[in-house]
């Protein structure tokens, strides 16, 4: 997950991102696509813990 965020969201430190406002728009973003994909795989998991104790 956090490799495919860094890789949609672009370069995390500021010497590779081009500026500081770019690595801190990119560190955002990264933040937010880990924690979106956590929140999938949860929900994923729960609805297979209520499809299999059926």
């Amino acid at each position: 997950m956090r490799a495919a965020a860094k890789r949609v969201c672009g370069p995390l430190d500021t010497r590779f991102a081009g500026s500081l406002s770019a690595a801190s728009d990119n560190r955002a973003c990264f933040r937010n696509a880990v924690a979106r994909a956590m929140r999938t795989v949860e929900s994923g998991a729960s609805n297979i813990a209520a499809v299999t104790s059926n």
